[in-house]
């Protein structure tokens, strides 16, 4: 069986990541002389902001948020390097399933930011990984492609997908046969997102532990 993961709230919980990635522009920030972005820019992300966190925190701050500036900040936070982990229940889970599955992982967003959080997540037991912006925002999820390149030599009957986004995830996976489980991470971005009707009939798990037992292959009868 091919198990395949998202990255992002599902392998390990992405306001860490988030929160590392501030601290990065924060330090940029204050040898600029300009203190105090890690706390703004966190309160701004706490509030429910997203897409606009850079210009509220710099606002914040009473800094010029000009567009030039915003940029060399997004920069910071894509290319550093984040001090994040992976969740208690996957480097045990990882490697149990690795004895009788092959492993893989595909996941979206910028391909430095993607690189970098897998990079430092050092996560083992990978048989195939797959960052789709490497191939273009045309293979971003909802996008097939990925998961037709990543199930090559496998049977759709074959293949499980594990993620966190209803909006995306699945719809994929799903048109192609696959099964899939839906994660929902205490402290995930999008836990309280409800499935959609047309998405019900996915199962929805808390911790890989609550996967072992759904993937496990049948035991043999004497």
């Amino acid at each position: 069986m091919l198990l395949v993961f998202d990255l992002d709230d599902t392998l390990y919980l992405e306001r860490d990541y988030v929160r590392s990635g501030f601290a990065a522009v924060s330090e940029h920030l204050a040898a600029a002389g300009i203190p105090g972005f890690l706390e703004t820019a966190w309160d701004v992300f706490e509030a429910g902001a997203r897409g606009t966190i850079f210009n509220r925190a710099l606002q914040a701050l009473g800094v010029p948020d000009a567009a030039e500036r915003v940029a060399e900040l997004v920069g910071v936070y894509r290319s550093h390097l984040p001090s994040i982990r992976l969740c208690d229940d996957v480097l045990p889970f990882l490697r149990d399933a690795a004895r009788e599955h092959t492993l893989g992982l595909l996941s979206d967003g910028p391909v430095q930011s993607q690189r970098s959080k897998v990079e430092a997540l050092r996560i083992p037991h990978l048989d195939r990984v797959l960052l789709t912006d490497a191939f273009g925002q045309e293979w971003w999820k909802p996008s097939r492609l990925g998961f037709g390149r990543i199930s090559e030599g496998f049977i759709p009957h074959d293949c499980v997908y594990v993620a966190d986004n209803p909006d995306k995830d699945f719809q994929a996976p799903l048109g192609l046969g696959w099964s899939c489980y839906r994660m929902r991470r205490p402290g995930g971005l999008h836990r309280s997102k409800p499935l959609p009707k047309e998405l019900e009939r996915i199962p929805e798990i808390s911790s890989l532990q609550d996967l072992s037992p759904l993937v496990a292959p049948p035991r043999e009868t004497r």
